[in-house]
């Protein structure tokens, strides 16, 4: 049975750097009481940053990878679904809902049931 203290989010966390000489490689740790959901919001969110820049997908010619960063949409078009990046459009086995998981929320939309778009800079320099 959960309790109170439980299912409580805490929404402050310390951000610290550490540095050593002798470490070969940067990494990120965690630290924390336990694992809330809001401890797991952040790990995912720093997953998104520095792991998934980018992606395979599998196209009918075996894999492809695509970077995030040139995305422009998904898509569903006569019952198949397209990426299309770096001018290129690849029909793709992933699903739209599955797409949509994958990519960055900060970055892309579902404007409707069969396309994914990015965010684009929109006149005066807002974002949609």
């Amino acid at each position: 049975m959960n309790t109170s203290s439980d299912m409580e989010i805490k929404l402050d966390m310390e951000v610290q750097l550490h540095t050593d000489i002798n470490n070969k490689q940067s990494y990120i740790t965690v630290n924390a009481p336990s694992k809330t959901p809001y401890v797991e919001y952040v790990i995912n969110k720093i997953k998104k940053i520095f792991v998934e820049d980018k992606f395979t997908v599998k196209d009918n010619n075996g894999y492809t990878s695509v970077p995030i960063s040139e995305i422009m949409r998904v898509y569903t078009e006569r019952n198949s679904v397209y990426c299309e990046f770096q001018g290129r459009k690849i029909k793709i086995k992933e699903r739209i809902y599955q797409m949509k998981n994958l990519l960055p929320d900060d970055s892309f939309f579902q404007v409707s049931q069969k396309e994914v778009v990015r965010r684009q800079p929109a006149k005066f320099g807002c974002f949609l």
